[in-house]
């Protein structure tokens, strides 16, 4: 029986959790693709009103909202990147398939936010034993990163190894094409192990890499390898995989930051099932007849140019239609979802009122979102910069590498006062010029881009110019 599938127990437990984070992100389309495993059938209801009632229920989506909200604040400035010039290179083609560093970080954080983990991968192609480095850039061999999203990282191992708890061993599940013709392919799935396998030599392990496959009869069958990566000629003693949640590089599995904003969407959606079932039956008022009754198949016609004739005088035909309160109870429901979304992280959401805010307010309102995205900044930052670290060493590069993500959330511009007052401490020699700029940068008086140098450069030949200014 194969064995090499096998998933953690942790990962069996939060990978209905991940999928519905997915789903409900995914919006209208993904929800209503999974039926009644998110809008269950009424009491009798048969399977055409159950198409029609789920048809014109509609996901107010807050979930990808917010995500896209949260991801853009992360990204509002540029993120600073530090690394040695040797290997500058390699952030403009972080995968080795054409995504920049910085794009790869975006899909990092998206990971983050929706699902709460992601993994990043270093590998180094297999080279021949005993390369050189300037055979391996004479062979364009290079290191790259690799994304594994949450579900793909389905079994990991912490253990005592090189007399320290380390990961000693992930899993990670792989699409594998194979082609077949010209014109037509197929997917096969392979299963690739990373771990730390015992040299025999105290408690010295090294680090291997495995790919199996399941066959026919269920027994797992070694389709690559084993490798055994090194950099600078000898073997690693880590494996290179950076795990990445909320608030943590660690193996800890966690639930998604957004769950519970989530869970009151998705109920947010069977409420508007039942508003807009009840509008649809209601919007067009029935006739109800007491006190006749109808010969084996005869009717009664309602309409324009039809009379009704009813013999019995006590017959009575009404219309039955909602009245103008509508259908209070379900539109105050929908309400109070809504205002929770947004207490839940979906400010990004609520209607600003009238007015402009005074900046120290909007601090306040904001500062729930201002303290996940620092978390959450933190240890993305970190993930990214430890793998980039493994990276550039890999390349053969000594010196720092490190990705730091935005810590300005919010745009709070500058006001005339504090301008005039920057302005006035460096002309009282109490700032330097250069200070001087970088507070003008933070206030956003210059672009994020912009350098002190070239600022200095512009102001020298207006100088020159003899235009009587000093800025």
């Amino acid at each position: 029986m194969a064995e090499v599938n096998k998933t953690h127990p942790e990962y069996d437990e939060m990978l209905p959790v991940w999928t519905k984070a997915r789903d409900v992100a995914g919006g209208t389309r993904k929800l209503h693709a999974k039926t009644v495993e998110y809008l269950p059938k009424l009491t009798d209801e048969d399977d055409p009103e159950y198409k029609a009632r789920l048809e014109r229920t509609v996901l107010y989506n807050a979930t990808w909202r917010t995500v896209v909200g949260f991801l853009g604040l992360l990204f509002r400035k540029p993120a600073v990147t530090v690394i040695p010039e040797s290997v500058k290179y390699l952030a403009e083609d972080i995968t080795n398939t054409g995504v920049p560093l910085d794009v790869f970080a975006l899909e990092v954080s998206e990971e983050t936010l929706l699902v709460g983990r992601s993994g990043i991968w270093d590998n180094y192609p297999v080279a021949a034993e005993g390369i050189t480095l300037a055979d391996a850039q004479r062979l364009k061999l290079r290191p790259s990163m690799q994304l594994f999203v949450a579900e793909a990282i389905y079994n990991w191992k912490v253990s005592q190894v090189n007399n320290k708890t380390m990961l000693s061993q992930v899993r990670l599940r792989e699409n594998h094409v194979v082609e077949e013709t010209e014109f037509t392919s197929k997917t096969t799935k392979r299963f690739r192990v990373l771990d730390l396998t015992p040299t025999g030599k105290d408690d010295v392990h090294i680090y291997r890499v495995r790919v199996f496959e399941v066959n026919d009869k269920d027994e797992d069958v070694l389709v690559e390898g084993p490798f055994y990566p090194k950099m600078g000629g000898k073997n690693l003693e880590f494996i290179p995989f950076y795990f990445i949640s909320p608030d943590d590089t660690t193996t800890d599995v966690e639930e998604p930051p957004f769950i519970d904003l989530i869970d009151v969407n998705l109920s947010h959606y069977r409420v508007t099932a039942d508003y807009e079932n009840g509008c649809h039956w209601s919007g067009i008022p029935t006739m109800v007849i007491t006190g006749h009754s109808l010969e084996a198949g005869g009717s009664i016609k309602v309409g324009a140019g039809n009379a009704i004739v009813l013999p019995n005088p006590l017959s009575k035909a009404d219309m039955v239609e909602v009245g103008v309160s509508g259908f209070p109870a379900l539109e105050k429901n929908l309400d109070r979802k809504e205002a929770q979304m947004v207490v839940l992280g979906a400010r990004l959401l609520e209607v600003q009122k009238p007015g402009i805010e005074a900046a120290e307010t909007a601090l306040i309102h904001r500062a729930g979102e201002q303290s996940i995205l620092s978390t959450m900044a933190q240890t993305i930052s970190t993930g990214i910069s430890m793998a980039l670290t493994t990276l550039t060493q890999w390349a053969g590069a000594d010196g720092e590498a490190r990705y730091d993500l935005n810590r300005d959330f919010f745009h709070t511009p500058m006001t005339p006062e504090m301008f005039k007052a920057v302005v006035e401490a460096w002309q009282n020699k109490g700032i330097s010029a250069e200070t001087r700029f970088a507070l003008l940068k933070k206030g956003e008086v210059y672009s994020p881009g912009a350098k002190f140098e070239d600022e200095q450069a512009l102001i020298d030949a207006d100088k020159s110019q003899g235009d009587g200014t000093d800025v």
